[in-house]
């Protein structure tokens, strides 16, 4: 092909390679400055490699929380859904799933179906929130592990959430909490510690 005919479609490529990450992130910055602020109570996670790169990834009891199969029209695994949600002392609580968009101004999120088939009761549909990860500043990423309670002595601390804004179905983490307090807010010492010149 002529250099003067593939220009184009080099110029093309190279717009959209741009274009796509530059729309996801302004839609993130969207959700973030008008979705509803919801808590998501985390879980424990495998730890096998909990941490990678400057991320933690995050689980969510309520991905452990089955809802019935329906027989008549079943889940299928992968396929995606719409969870609708409540708020539940500022917690959201996952109360069934829905194929089509719900109503406007229903708190929920899009996700995926996991049937778990190779547990014992299969008659339950649980799902995979999509919102897996939180980046943290290089350095802070076992520290955070250890306060949001993935650890042995978990059971002692205060129950850790993540405050995800919501907005047309579509989540972005915005922050950890450990009780009331944030995790950027607990790790504040520990970042001037490090900044502290030696003596």
């Amino acid at each position: 092909m002529p250099i003067r005919k593939a220009l184009p479609l080099l110029v093309v490529m190279l717009l959209v390679q741009w274009l796509v990450p530059a729309m996801s992130i302004m839609e993130n910055n969207r959700v973030l400055r008008e979705g509803v602020a919801v808590r998501f109570r985390t879980a424990p996670i495998d730890p096998h490699d909990p941490f990678r790169g400057e991320y933690v990834i995050l689980s969510y009891a309520m991905e452990n929380e089955g809802l019935p199969q329906d027989p008549a029209t079943p889940w299928e695994q992968g396929e995606r859904v719409h969870a609708l949600l409540e708020l539940r002392d500022g917690e959201a609580v996952l109360t069934g799933l829905q194929r089509g968009v719900p109503p406007a101004g229903t708190l929920h999120v899009r996700c995926m179906v996991d049937l778990r088939e190779w547990m014992p009761d299969s008659a339950q549909v649980y799902v995979d929130l999509p919102f897996d990860r939180y980046y943290v500043q290089q350095g802070h990423g076992r520290r955070t592990e250890e306060m949001m309670g993935w650890r042995s002595d978990a059971d002692s601390l205060p129950a850790s959430f993540a405050v995800v804004r919501l907005l047309n179905g579509r989540g972005v983490v915005e922050d950890l909490l450990v009780g009331e307090r944030t995790v950027r807010e607990l790790l504040r010492p520990v970042a001037q510690e490090a900044e502290e010149p030696l003596p």
